[in-house]
Order: structure tokens, then C-alpha cells, then sequence
């Protein structure tokens, strides 16, 4: 393989970000990728103690992102669980496939660019990727706020080749002050939506045939939640529950639908006829992101992109993440007129109805419309990525 991607274990998104582009037809052959993360709740011992494993016939995800089984994958490489551990494995897969590029998902572990030097056992693996080919490391970066770059970040940056960055450089601007990172901008690259083009398709369907392929009445008021399963998300979902019977009465059409990829708000939540969970169906969530009317969503990266790319005016929440990470997207939504913001520490039930009430009557869809070239460029971030790590390694 020529490329080895690794998606940090803290979320569904950070792989979902990583294939979006490494299964396009440039890479498709020439990538693997990494994760040792705990989809649907499995714990490390159940999957692998390396991970799931995406490319040419390692595929442990159906296409259409459904968990359907387990493979194992074995790398045949020696792997305890600790964090010297973890920070190894890209390097020790980049050593084991020969890799002449790595690609870290993982804006919040900037350590692992660099793990050789707090690991002097690991120096051996860094330095013989190195020697038989490695060439680039490429490293994504998030709406993390800094006031001065953390020395932790200058180390990593020092290493890396290329900062990716899923938004356009307008977007970012406003989303955090860019001086932190004026001595790395010719390493930055904008890459505006990494969505995969077969999603944007998904998420481009018009509403009403949306609605026909999953059989949703096309007289009511759609309002799709999506959250996967970041923490806080079950305060927002309790909160919604609570808004739900009094909003559904005052609005007889209205229909919620929950995204639900772990189960536990559906065993959690009293039954309602307003109310519906989708579990881990990532084709059926995009098709009904399609279909709504609006959205109540996070803020996480993949979240927040895929409700742009459908064009959907959102209440959007963020939850408390390290750098005031989602707080900055969620002042981005605000001043983008993309939707209403909310910040978890805000978010009661009498917040979220009255933010949704606005986003339903204030006509925030001829704003979207308007500012997603400068939010998200032309939907193709992820061809141009792949493009750029193909013309790379050619």
C-alpha cells in the first residue's frame, strides 16, 4: 500500500472523514486505513485490538456504512493497550505496508506525529518508516481555538507536510482567529466539504423523492436529530422528548425523527407518535437528512458538513469539546445566517423550541443557499484531496 490513514478512536466521524476520500478511484488501491475506534458501542477485545480496517478487500462496514458483522483483522503486529500503544499503530501499519504516506485523522492527538519523541521505543518503527520510503505526513485540523498555538500543536506542525482543513478558508477564518497558524499556512489546505460525492448525492435529493424512498407523509413537518454518540447527547434528546408533545400539539403536522446509532435512546425514550429512531444506517440517516425540514444537530465536523451539503437550516448544539472546538463552528453557523446556535450550556426545553420555531418561519433556507460556496466551496473537497495525494505519490 502506498498510503496508510488512521482515524482516531474517539468517534464514527474521524473514519467516516478518512474514507470519504481514500475510497475514491485515485486511492481506492493504494490506501488503507486505520481505526481503533468502538463503533456501536463494542469494546476493543470484541472488534480488534487494532481496529476496523477499510480498503481494497479489508471492508468490515458494508458500503452503505451499516455494521452488518465483525472481521477481524490481523496485522500480525504486537499491540498492547496503552497509550504508547495506540500512538504506535499508524506508524507500525505505515511500517508494515511500506508505506510512502500517512494521513492522521486525530486533531486533538497531535502527539502521535511525533510519538517517537516521547517514546524513545518507538523511535526504532519512526525511523525505519522513514528509511524505506515515508516521505509525507498529513495531519486534518479542526475549529480548535488557540490564542497562541500550544507547544504540543507547534511540535506536530513542525513534522507535518500537510494541515487539512474540511472548510473553506472563510468558514475557518470566522470560526477561529487564523494568527496562530500564520507560520504553517503554506502547509493549510482548504478543501472545503470533504463529503464523498456518492453521499452529496444522497444528500442532494430533492425532498420529495426523498420522502417517497422512505415512505415519510409529504404533508408533515420533518425536523431530523442527529447526534450520533457524543456526549450530551442524551441531555438534548431529553429535552427534545420534553418539547415534543407540547410542540407536536401546537403543530399537528410535525414528525421528529431521532438518529439513534448505538440503540440506547430508543430503549431509553417513552414511546411517542411524533417520535422515530433510525439506528446504525448511515444510507437511510443521509436519506432522511434529505428529506427533512430542518434539522437539530451537533456540531461535529461530519454533522454539521452533512446538514450543509442537504441545504437543511439547523438548531445546531454544541457540546463541550476540548479548544472550544464545536463552540467555534456554532459561532461560524451564527454569523453564516446558517441557522440557530445554541451552546449545550443553553440548552433547556424551552431554548430548543423557541430556536426551532425561529428556524422553521425565519426563512433561513435563501441564506444557506447563499453562503454554502463560502462555507463549503463546490461540494468536491474530497476529489481534490484524493487528486492531491495521488499527484503526491505519483
Amino acid at each position: 500500500m502506498s498510503l496508510v490513514g488512521f482515524a482516531s478512536n474517539r468517534g464514527f466521524g474521524h473514519w467516516r472523514r478518512l474514507r470519504n476520500y481514500l475510497t475514491l478511484p485515485p486511492l481506492k488501491d493504494r490506501a488503507v486505513l486505520i481505526a481503533p475506534m468502538t463503533l456501536a458501542n463494542l469494546s476493543w477485545e470484541v472488534v480488534n485490538s487494532v481496529g476496523y480496517v477499510d480498503g481494497g478487500a479489508r471492508m468490515v462496514l458494508e458500503e452503505d456504512g451499516s455494521l452488518q458483522t465483525t472481521v477481524k483483522y490481523d496485522s500480525h503486529l504486537p499491540y498492547k493497550p496503552s497509550v504508547e500503544g495506540y500512538y504506535l499503530i499508524p506508524w507500525a501499519h505505515a511500517y508494515l505496508h511500506r508505506a510512502r504516506m500517512l494521513v492522521v485523522d486525530a486533531h486533538n492527538e497531535p502527539e502521535i506525529v511525533y510519538c517517537d519523541e516521547l517514546f524513545p521505543q518507538s523511535a526504532d518503527i519512526v525511523r525505519l518508516c522513514r528509511e524505506q520510503g515515508l516521505r509525507k505526513v498529513v495531519f486534518t485540523l479542526e475549529t480548535q481555538v488557540f490564542r497562541k498555538l500550544p507547544l504540543r500543536y507547534r511540535r506536530a506542525f513542525e513534522k507535518v507536510d500537510i494541515l487539512l482543513v474540511p472548510y473553506e478558508k472563510e468558514f475557518f477564518a470566522e470560526c477561529v482567529s487564523l494568527e496562530p497558524f500564520e507560520e504553517f499556512e503554506d502547509k493549510m489546505f482548504y478543501a472545503g466539504s470533504v463529503i464523498n460525492p456518492s453521499i452529496v448525492k444522497i444528500l442532494r435529493t430533492p425532498k420529495t423523492k426523498a420522502r417517497e424512498m422512505l415512505k415519510l407523509p409529504a404533508d408533515k413537518t420533518v425536523i431530523f436529530c442527529t447526534y450520533g454518540k457524543g456526549e450530551g447527547a442524551q441531555r438534548i434528546v431529553e429535552a427534545l422528548v420534553q418539547i415534543g408533545d407540547d410542540f407536536a400539539a401546537k403543530h399537528p403536522g410535525t414528525h421528529f425523527i431521532v438518529s439513534d446509532p448505538t440503540g440506547r435512546f430508543r430503549q431509553s425514550m417513552p414511546s411517542r407518535p411524533w417520535l422515530e429512531f433510525i439506528g446504525l444506517d448511515y444510507q437511510k440517516a443521509m436519506m432522511t437528512m434529505a428529506a427533512c425540514d430542518c434539522t437539530i444537530q451537533g456540531l461535529g465536523t461530519s454533522t454539521l458538513l452533512e446538514g450543509l451539503v442537504a441545504g437543511k437550516p439547523m438548531v445546531a448544539i454544541s457540546l463541550e469539546r476540548p479548544y472550544e472546538e464545536q463552540e467555534a463552528k456554532g459561532r461560524g453557523v451564527e454569523k453564516f445566517g446558517l441557522g440557530e446556535y445554541l451552546p449545550i450550556s443553553q440548552v433547556s426545553p424551552r431554548s430548543i423550541s423557541n430556536a426551532l420555531q425561529r428556524v422553521l418561519e425565519e426563512g433561513y433556507g435563501k441564506k444557506l443557499r447563499q453562503a454554502l460556496p463560502r462555507t463549503l466551496g463546490n461540494l468536491k473537497g474530497a476529489e481534490k484531496i484524493a487528486d492531491l495525494l495521488a499527484s503526491i505519490l505519483s
